[in-house]
């Protein structure tokens, strides 16, 4: 049996006179609690989505926090976001959010029409699979490709 070990350091966070020791992940660790690599980590810190809390020897050290910004990089790119648009979405932190409020409502129109445009396809594709005619460009059947084609 494997077993996994995870190598966790505390950094020292000064809060309002206090200090407070708060544990904090390598890259690997973050990597693999996220579900991803370290060059996507790597790759996003250089974007400016994600950034290491301290370094230690050098290397990178994350906030447990980081897993949930990452799976929110993650949705956001899924959602159709650029990591750009993800950086925006993650920075704003205005009261009403105006800003990531504007560019997911751009991005909702954006997804109706590739929702619109993949029906459409999808229709087109059901009826080329039920055409009977020897090829689609001589179709001459029913369902007529052709002329949803240039409709």
């Amino acid at each position: 049996m494997a077993t996994t070990s995870t190598t966790s350091t505390r950094s020292t966070t000064r809060t309002a006179g206090r200090t407070a020791e708060q544990p904090t992940l390598s890259i690997g660790d973050l990597a693999r609690q996220a579900g991803t690599t370290t060059s996507a980590i790597r790759y996003y810190e250089e974007r400016g989505l994600i950034s290491p809390v301290t370094r230690e020897s050098g290397r990178r050290r994350f906030s447990p926090n980081a897993v949930r910004r990452l799976a929110l990089i993650d949705l956001c790119t899924q959602a159709g976001f650029s990591l750009d648009e993800a950086r925006l979405l993650l920075a704003d932190r205005g009261r009403k959010r105006s800003a990531s409020r504007a560019l997911a409502e751009q991005k909702l129109i954006e997804i109706d029409v590739r929702i619109e445009q993949l029906r459409a396809a999808q229709e087109l594709i059901g009826i080329g699979l039920r055409c009977t005619c020897r090829s689609l460009e001589d179709c001459a059947c029913e369902a007529d490709v052709w002329c949803l084609l240039t409709a």
